[in-house]
């Protein structure tokens, strides 16, 4: 008897450790950072992403004049006819014109430096390049790489993040959503029936919205189709048209094109 109580006891012992093994397994399976994640692949939305993504790929540079107007919080808005000249994915020119006539400023990035230089005061900026950063100018932040994805037809996308649908907003249109690492959503792509891109939001860590662009109209340039009109703007209130107009796609352009030199005397 004394034998059978001892084996059976041994045996209770032995099924305890088993299962206290398995649950310490399946716990640090579950704390691991190594662990897999979830599949997070949505094959309809990366599909969807892809398909925009390719949207003219061959177009690397441009030329084209455009109507720019530029509106902060408790300030009248300002508009100019401007020459737009871009080669991705961080050269840029812009010369502003002002409505009486004359030029009213220019700003170029080469990719190493940003340039701005105001015509009637004849003030001079000049800066590394750094993110490329458009803040100073229209007072939102975006990057030239971003505007250039842009005005080449394309949204602007974070790499890093996760792509899946959020909703069906109707019949007839689609969002996607763009994750990142902890499964906040930073950016919301809207799209029609056709799988075009009419609107994006950007969001940041906390999922605040940051700005939002909205693209109008369609134009189809050689092989490339365009938007006529991109419009920007943030929660405080600033705001970009850039509607686009006579626009020549892979035109050639001169390296010095975007560098400035100080205004003369």
């Amino acid at each position: 008897m004394t034998h059978l109580f001892i084996r059976r006891s041994q045996q209770a012992c032995r099924k305890e450790k088993i299962l206290f093994f398995l649950l310490t397994v399946s716990l640090l399976s579950a704390c691991s950072p190594f662990a897999p994640e979830p599949d997070p692949f949505d094959s309809v939305a990366g599909q969807s992403l892809a398909r925009m993504q390719e949207a003219n790929t061959g177009l690397m540079q441009f030329k084209c004049i455009a109507t720019i107007v530029l509106h902060q919080p408790d300030q009248p808005k300002r508009r100019f006819r401007a020459a737009v000249a871009g080669r991705l994915h961080d050269h840029l020119r812009v010369d502003l014109f002002s409505p009486f006539g004359g030029s009213a400023g220019t700003f170029a990035g080469n990719g190493k430096h940003l340039f701005l230089v105001t015509h009637p005061s004849r003030d001079y900026y000049k800066k590394r390049f750094g993110n490329g950063s458009l803040h100073r100018i229209v007072h939102l932040d975006i990057t030239v790489a971003e505007l250039l994805e842009m005005m080449v037809g394309r949204i602007p996308v974070e790499k890093a993040f996760r792509v899946r649908l959020i909703e069906e907003a109707s019949e007839k249109d689609r969002i996607l959503a763009l994750v990142d690492r902890r499964g906040e959503v930073r950016q919301k792509i809207f799209m029609d029936s056709t799988g075009m891109p009419y609107r994006a939001e950007w969001f940041d860590p906390k999922g605040r919205l940051l700005h939002s662009l909205v693209r109008r109209g369609d134009q189809r340039i050689n092989d490339f189709f365009l938007p006529q009109q991109i419009e920007l703007s943030d929660v405080p209130g600033n705001h970009v048209l850039i509607r686009i107009e006579r626009y020549e796609a892979n035109a050639t352009i001169e390296e010095s094109l975007f560098t400035l030199d100080p205004p003369p005397g």
